[in-house]
């Protein structure tokens, strides 16, 4: 995003402009914003949420965040894998393809300027679907090698017993990057949803103490798992 600010503005007016509307691939359909003012107190919300949280209720935090994450990326692992396979099987589908036609051009049945237009078509989505197969090869690899890390996260929260204010050290020992979306209307109200992805921890969505029968349940399995270690 783009800070827009300027000497006419004044300083809560500052603001947050897409660069994916802005650029040439347009990533984004519309141009939209986000005052900075609007977005420090949000972020700043946030991270008082998560630290507060973690603070008085740290073992719940890490269970949570232990059940968060695996049920993730088990639908992310399992979303990469069936795009994978759809890739390759359209990839083996146009080899096919390809072939076809040019046996219809070798036997005359097709002629010489629809054989090129159809197969640069053909050989040009292929191509695509083979980079997008690397990329998603490459995701699944990573992915199946990443583990939570929560340790370090829950070191870092530490420091942090009150966070009154956003400074540039909190930021960077707490945050990866935050996601700014698309805003949208309800109740005829401009809403702009912000995720803020934490280092070695990633997205934190829900926070809610479990049911204490749920608690109890895992502490009785932490206990085994213990007596069984020794």
């Amino acid at each position: 995003m783009y800070l827009s600010s300027g000497s006419c503005l004044k300083p809560e007016q500052d603001n947050l402009v897409c660069s994916g509307f802005r650029t040439k691939k347009k990533v984004c359909d519309s141009s939209h914003y986000i005052r900075l003012v609007v977005l420090e107190q949000s972020v700043l919300a946030c991270i008082q949420q998560v630290v507060a949280f973690a603070t008085e209720y740290e073992r719940e935090f890490a269970e949570i965040l232990r059940q968060d994450s695996a049920l993730k990326s088990r639908k992310e692992l399992a979303e990469r894998k069936r795009r994978l396979s759809q890739s390759e099987r359209r990839i083996a589908e146009l080899d096919s393809i390809v072939q076809r036609l040019y046996e219809d051009f070798v036997s005359n049945r097709l002629t010489e300027d629809r054989f090129i237009k159809l197969s640069q078509g053909y050989e040009k989505e292929q191509q695509d679907l083979q980079i997008q197969t690397a990329e998603l090869s490459q995701q699944i690899s990573e992915q199946e090698k990443q583990t939570l890390d929560l340790e370090r996260f829950l070191k870092q929260v530490r420091k942090y017993t009150q966070v009154t204010e956003l400074t540039p050290t909190l930021l960077n020992e707490l945050v990866e990057r935050i996601v700014i979306h698309e805003p949208c209307k309800a109740d005829g109200k401009r809403i702009v949803d912000i995720d803020v992805y934490f280092n070695f921890v990633g997205l934190i969505e829900k926070l809610e103490l479990p049911k204490p029968d749920s608690l109890e349940t895992a502490a009785q399995a932490g206990a085994e798992n213990k007596s069984m270690q020794k």
